[in-house]
């Protein structure tokens, strides 16, 4: 069975596996490559497909690959899934579609904003979003990088539909790569 992960990279994978069984897995716990995934389609694919993983969880560029993007880390995957088709096949989405793309975005904008707020950090550098769902994170830190600081910093999230627990992020300075572990289940803040 092929492990893939529940955000847009996985939702490519199952577009162009359709026949091979999978199981979805947390993002930041999936150890595979996405390049591997791109090497046995045509170019103009590739070049579409690495536009639309760069445009997940970004707040400008494409309203349609943003909105797959939300989509799939929210487990919504049959929308994503038309999404991404439509892209490929360069048809329209539907006014259903778009509308729900774009209450996902500005849902997500929201909660990103609520969520920079400074007085989340204690002691300083370390981010308290322990009340969070962990598929908003990724996000969260692309709009950190943007609007706030380029400094080293943790975050501690909440859960994620597939990995239970509280999750220590650590994120080094002038980076938006990320390492991610379980916290211990005792533990209120991170080592």
């Amino acid at each position: 069975m092929l492990e893939i992960p529940l955000d847009i990279r996985g939702v490519i994978i199952k577009i162009f596996e359709p026949n091979k069984e999978h199981i979805w897995c947390a993002p930041f716990l999936w150890r595979g490559v996405m390049r591997n995934w791109l090497q046995n389609i045509d170019s103009k694919s590739s070049r579409l497909i690495e536009g639309i993983i760069a445009h997940d969880g970004e707040n400008r560029g494409s309203i349609h690959a943003r909105g797959a993007g939300v989509a799939a880390r929210t487990g919504q995957i049959d929308m994503a899934c038309r999404i991404i088709q439509s892209l490929l096949d360069g048809d329209e989405i539907t006014s259903t579609d778009m509308a729900r793309i774009r209450a996902l975005l500005s849902d997500e904008r929201k909660s990103i904003k609520i969520l920079l707020n400074r007085q989340r950090q204690w002691p300083r550098n370390r981010w308290n979003l322990h009340d969070v769902p962990a598929w908003i994170i990724p996000a969260w830190i692309k709009a950190f990088r943007r609007e706030v600081s380029n400094e080293q910093i943790s975050i501690i999230s909440g859960g994620h539909l597939l990995a239970y627990g509280n999750w220590y992020w650590y994120l080094p300075e002038y980076s938006t790569d990320y390492t991610v572990e379980r916290l211990p289940k005792k533990m209120s803040s991170a080592p």
